[in-house]
């Protein structure tokens, strides 16, 4: 099967929803906290639908502490993002069971999906402590290399609280 250039595509943003299951405030541990590092690690996948030409990328953030030495979970968040590709046969390539996209595409959706993950994840924390911890700048290429066409840890960082 050939694959056309990355610029040769057709791509349209059906919708980003918040994925409800995946999005918890631990109520217990926030009212718990007493300051300190707060670590933020960001979750990635990607699933796709060949006859419907739609492609779904889900990131999440996952703020945790530590308290008495053991990790504990501040609040997960994820959200959905949609796209509908065109001519999504002449763009991906299956082999041995792996979906194979060009890299400008997948850069592209998870750069409109991580967008508005910090967005929406502004939105959520206002008026917490969690806003003094927002998403970091991420490296999208490194994100894409641990994506692996499903779910993947790709960054862990420590922030120290900034008031």
């Amino acid at each position: 099967m050939r694959m056309k250039h990355s610029d040769e595509f057709d791509i349209r943003l059906i919708d980003i929803s918040e994925v409800k299951r995946a999005s918890v405030i631990h109520h217990w541990e926030t009212m718990r906290y007493e300051g300190g590092k707060v670590n933020v690690a960001l979750s990635a996948s990607f699933n796709m639908c060949r006859e419907s030409s739609e492609a779904i990328i889900t990131v999440g953030v996952h703020y945790t502490t530590l308290r008495s030495q053991v990790i504990r979970k501040l609040m997960d968040y994820a959200v959905r993002a949609r796209f509908e590709i065109s001519d999504i046969k002449g763009l991906v390539d299956i082999e041995y069971g792996d979906i194979l996209l060009p890299p400008g595409l997948l850069h592209l959706m998870l750069s409109v999906s991580v967008g508005a993950l910090r967005g929406m994840l502004a939105l959520r924390t206002a008026n917490t402590f969690l806003a003094n911890f927002p998403l970091p700048l991420l490296d999208l290429t490194e994100i894409m290399d641990h994506m692996d066409m499903g779910i993947g840890q790709v960054m862990d960082q420590s922030q120290e609280n900034i008031h």
